[in-house]
């Protein structure tokens, strides 16, 4: 009732498995939720990639790895009867928390650098 009508409006089944295809509930708990769960890949995929990718690279993975997550829960739906929805919010939401974790890891390791370079100047 309280702008949950308009994100239950916009699905369809496949079988058994709910597929929302129109992003809603971006401000929910879910997608604070998943925002935060994707933060350490991004920075797991900086510490592993820094040199090797560019800016389009990562959100290319992040995106990537959202379909990936949703279809893998679709599969599982099919064979499992699992009961779950596949939503393209949630591909969004992990794409932001991947992108945030690397921008986070990227900052945060080059400040961290600085400080230690710093740090060996006065000997």
């Amino acid at each position: 009732m309280f702008g949950n009508d308009l994100y239950l409006k916009h699905y369809f089944y496949f079988h058994s498995a709910k597929i929302v295809y129109e992003p809603a509930g971006l401000t929910s708990s879910g997608a604070f939720l998943n925002i935060a769960m994707t933060i350490p890949g991004g920075i797991f995929l900086n510490l592993l990639f820094k040199e090797h990718l560019n800016w389009f690279s990562i959100l290319l993975i992040s995106i990537l790895v959202g379909f990936f997550n949703e279809s893998t829960q679709f599969i599982f739906d099919q064979y499992l009867n699992l009961k779950r929805t596949v939503d393209i919010t949630d591909v969004m939401t992990n794409a932001t928390g991947i992108m945030i974790g690397y921008i986070c890891a990227k900052h945060g390791i080059s400040a961290s650098s600085k400080r230690i370079n710093r740090g060996n100047t006065h000997d």
